[in-house]
């Protein structure tokens, strides 16, 4: 429900679209109206998601999975069961290309932001109906944090540094953005970053833990400015 609300408002509940869909969850007077909800209410956090809550149920136990879900949030269940008819099938990879561009480009950015939260996994294994795996050990990555701590810290006193994992979706300009640092010093704590980011998809943050405690803070906001390049 997070990473809908991510690609529908940036977690915005004060946005309103070109089309009239209000709030965090981008409800449309009609829908909203199915619920229970007034023009106002739209923009009520709690309200809202309480709503979409039943909205998202009902959907689910009518499609199955989670992809088209959000498809059929974005472009309506009858859409959803034209292009289906079209097909001759259910499964969405089949009917896709019969759905509005919109709607594709939505459950795209949807996939995009389970990706960066790393839900993407559970999303498809709930698409094909595969068993939940147990999580893997992460592959070892090709920065020697214990050496590039020491090499960092050298020369400028001493550090607190923390890491964490990021993956492709996270845009470096953006990261730099709310951190408001320049690059050059944050490529001295991350030196292997860029690469990693390009060849594997993923790589280690370092950053002094008053800058990681800002990362923290606003990691949904990168990640939704981030999905948007």
């Amino acid at each position: 429900m997070r990473n809908l609300a991510i690609i529908e408002s940036g977690l915005d509940k004060s946005q309103v679209s070109s089309a009239g869909a209000a709030g965090v969850w981008q409800f449309m007077t009609g829908h909203a109206n199915d619920y229970g909800l007034t023009e106002s209410d739209r923009s009520d956090m709690y309200k809202s998601t309480k709503a979409v809550s039943n909205s998202l149920i009902n959907l689910y136990n009518k499609y199955h999975n989670w992809v088209t879900v959000v498809a059929a949030y974005n472009c309506g269940g009858g859409n959803v069961n034209k292009a289906m008819q079209r097909a001759g099938s259910k499964n969405y990879t089949d009917f896709e290309s019969f759905l509005p561009l919109e709607t594709q480009n939505h459950v795209q950015k949807y996939l995009n932001a389970c990706y960066a939260t790393g839900e993407l996994n559970s999303v498809l294994q709930d698409y094909y109906k595969t068993p939940v795996k147990q999580k893997e050990t992460p592959n070892k990555q090709s920065v020697d944090i214990k050496k590039f701590k020491e090499n960092t810290v050298k020369n400028q006193g001493k550090i607190d540094l923390m890491e964490t994992t990021i993956n492709g979706a996270y845009h470096l300009d953006t990261i730099l953005k709310y951190l408001k640092i320049e690059k050059s010093q944050f490529l001295k704590w991350n030196p292997e970053l860029e690469r990693n980011l390009a060849q594997k998809g993923e790589s280690i943050l370092i950053l002094p833990k008053n800058l990681m405690d800002m990362f923290t803070i606003n990691k949904y906001r990168i990640l939704t400015e981030s999905l948007k390049k």
